[in-house]
Order: structure tokens, then sequence, then C-alpha cells
């Protein structure tokens, strides 16, 4: 398995939160029964199956064009799990809006439930953090967060790259990797 690339950027001084979806690359298609005209809008489609509290999803074949999206050339849409069956887009306002039909169109999670894993840290060869479940390491609905504390963001100021490793029936393998860059703040100044 080739991992996919993650750079992280994490701010010297501050507590950093770092959530990571773990998804399924198919696709899979929820029937919209209604588009409420509300605001924000809100959609029903029961037992839709996407996991709580947010998730990444586009809707495609609504009566709406200001709704559609493209799954293969446009990003997606942030959507809020109200409940199993219903569904709400916080950026558009649908009060004005009269839509109908289609489906929400989502990559799945993936079922983690038998999974360990592990963020490992590097300057060069030699290891300077290890995180795992419980320590560093949260298991979410649909992925995972890494925590990283002020003293750990410290530690990691050497820090050149990092990866993220799965251990499951298929083994222990590299999930993700990519670069780390500890990055300086001031007041309201952008990093550097």
């Amino acid at each position: 398995m080739t991992p996919d690339t993650l750079n992280l950027r994490l701010q010297r001084g501050t507590d950093t939160a770092v959530p990571i979806l773990l998804m399924a690359s198919d696709f899979r298609y929820a029937e919209i029964t209604e588009i409420n005209a509300t605001a924000p809008l809100t959609i029903t489609a029961p037992a839709h199956g996407l996991p709580a509290p947010e998730w990444p999803a586009w809707l495609e074949g609504t009566s709406s064009s200001q709704l559609n999206r493209d799954k293969t050339r446009q990003p997606f849409q942030l959507l809020t799990v109200l409940d199993d069956d219903t569904l709400e887009i916080n950026s558009i306002n649908g009060l004005q809006l009269k839509a109908s039909g289609g489906s929400v169109v989502y990559h799945p999670p993936l079922d983690t439930d038998e999974w360990q894993f592990e963020a490992l840290f590097y300057a060069a060869d030699a290891e300077l953090l290890t995180l795992r479940l419980g320590a560093g390491l949260t298991a979410t609905a649909g992925g995972i967060r890494l925590d990283i504390s002020v003293d750990q963001a410290e530690q990691l100021a050497a820090a050149t790259r990092w990866e993220l490793i799965v251990i499951n029936a298929s083994g222990r393998q590299r999930y993700l990797c990519g670069s780390v860059n500890i990055v300086e703040c001031q007041r309201h100044d952008s990093c550097h």
C-alpha cells in the first residue's frame, strides 16, 4: 500500500488538534426525499449513513443547479448530521429555494473499530515523538484526531517528517506520511 501524503503545519506555543477523516474510495448514494426551504438549508435523506457531527458530501441530481456539485470536478460541501434522516448545509440559505429530488453522494467512513494507530515524528531518522490511541490520538466517528500539546510542539521543533501507522488484520502499514513544519505566529500576523 502506498501511503497518502499529508503535510502538517503546527503553530509553536499552542495546543493543536488535527482531525483526519478515514474514508473508503467508493461512493455511497442516499436518496433525498425532501429539500426544506430553511436557513440554513436542511435536507431529508432517510437512513443517509453519514457519521456525525459533520461529513463531506456532494448533492447530485436535484432540481436546483445551485445545489448540484460534480463529485469528480468540484469540491465537496460539509454536511452537518442533525439525525439519522436529516442533514444541514450551513453555507446555504434555502429560504427562497424551491428544489427537490437528487442524492447525497459521499465516501463512507472506513470501519476502524479493530484498528490501532500510531503517529510517529522524526528528525532525519531519529524518532522524536510517538502518539497512540489514548495518548495523543483519539478515535472519532469516521477518523482520528491528533492532539499535540504546546510542550510536544516544542519537542517537534526539529521534526522533518511524520507518518501515521495503521495496525489491523492486514498487518502494520504506513497509511499517511508527510513533512512537519513548526511555524511562529505573533499577534494577528500570518504564520511564517
